[in-house]
């Protein structure tokens, strides 16, 4: 009897996904939704068994996992949370492509809308239908600011800075940008704005103004709220338009802007016409694009300053994939979230900052969950749009 290889789909909607894959070292059994009921992960890993279960508690679910493999004399770590990686990131983007008629976020962090200090772990997860997973420390801050001073496509990055410290003034706050990863300028200006406006989102207070514009002496902005995204921008300059829209996108704020002077003047208009618009509280997030990432916090200040620092990283990454974690060897870990990372097509970048404890990986299961859960959180402007630019999921 020929049995068929690969995905059979048991049940699938926009809360409640349940598949079965079947290759030829294993079977999985996987039922991920909204939480009713207790989460059930049956695998030979205990510790890897608590993990999984960890984030889908995170993002307030429940799942039943049932793992068994084909051949029970030979029983392979990598093959168990590798697998299983694959089916609970399939299950991911099924329930992902459900939502996308609706309209659903697409990205988050584990930093979203928390006041005070860093986590010892940051997480951040970007659908954008191409597939990265690292694990790093910031050791290298100064290489990264290095790399954002080069110039980078039709702008320089004395502009860019400009149109950040006009943004800061002009919203009466303080920006502090933390690049955390990166070896692409525009990979790390493209992580600073969409963290940007990620922070942006969660500044927003509880005022009414739904449109505000401000007419500058070299700048004309305009920014509303809207069901869904639509960006008129003339600045000059194509990648600050491309800038730009990471704000739109990532804010949820409808931006038209027209400048014809300096990026201080665009900045100072449209920092007021989002002050004005209501995002005027503190907020921060993690902007994550490819192989960059870069924290953006935004708080109310007199000092209305601009400024990139710089977070001191932890030695665990050089020890991370050494030995054990309970009953699971770290490498495995490791390749779980490739493998879910790679299934859903997403940037998945995890930090490890210096107040990072020894036990990393409950820290960084934690983190995963509560990225996802932002991610799949209901966002109306994006309805009908692709995983960012690089999505292909109909």
């Amino acid at each position: 009897m020929k049995v068929k290889l690969g995905f059979k789909v048991i049940s699938e909607g926009p809360n409640r996904v349940g598949l079965r894959r079947e290759t030829n070292e294993s079977i999985i059994t996987l039922l991920l939704g909204s939480k009713r009921g207790k989460s059930s992960v049956e695998t030979p890993l205990k510790y890897f068994n608590r993990m999984v279960a960890s984030i889908a508690k995170e993002m307030g679910y429940a799942v039943k996992l049932k793992y068994r493999p084909k051949n029970r004399r030979i029983q392979s770590t990598h093959v168990i949370t590798e697998d299983t990686g694959i089916v609970f990131g399939e299950a991911l983007k099924r329930m992902l492509e459900q939502r996308m008629s609706t309209g659903v976020r697409q990205r988050g962090s584990n930093v979203g809308g928390k006041k005070g200090r860093l986590p010892g772990v940051i997480v951040g997860v970007s659908v954008e239908g191409r597939s990265r997973f690292q694990i790093i420390a910031p050791t290298h801050g100064d290489d990264v600011h290095e790399i954002i001073r080069w110039p980078v496509e039709d702008s320089n990055p004395e502009e860019l800075r400009a149109l950040l410290s006009g943004m800061a003034a002009g919203l009466g706050a303080s920006i502090t940008i933390i690049p955390l990863s990166g070896s692409d300028p525009h990979h790390i200006w493209e992580s600073v704005f969409r963290g940007l406006g990620c922070a942006l989102k969660h500044s927003v207070t509880g005022r009414k103004t739904r449109t505000s514009g401000v007419s500058g002496l070299s700048a004309d902005v305009l920014v509303e709220t809207g069901s869904r995204r639509n960006y008129r921008l003339a600045t000059g300059s194509h990648f600050i338009n491309h800038m730009l829209e990471h704000i739109g996108w990532n804010s949820g704020f409808n931006l038209d802007v027209k400048s014809w002077g300096s990026a201080w003047d665009l900045g100072v208009a449209l920092g007021c016409a989002l002050k004005n618009a209501g995002a005027g509280g503190a907020g921060i997030d993690l902007g994550v694009i490819d192989e960059a990432a870069a924290v953006v916090s935004i708080r109310p200040d007199r000092r209305l300053e601009f400024t990139v620092e710089t977070v001191e990283g932890s030695l665990l990454p050089r020890q991370i994939l050494a030995g054990k974690q309970g009953d699971t060897k770290r490498v495995d870990l490791d390749d779980f979230y490739g493998a879910v990372a790679g299934s859903l097509g997403a940037a998945v970048n995890i930090c490890l900052l210096k107040t990072a404890k020894e036990k990393a990986w409950d820290e960084i299961a934690s983190g995963f969950g509560s990225a996802l859960k932002e991610a799949f959180s209901p966002a109306p402007y994006l309805a009908g749009t692709t995983t960012g630019v690089k999505g292909t999921i109909e």
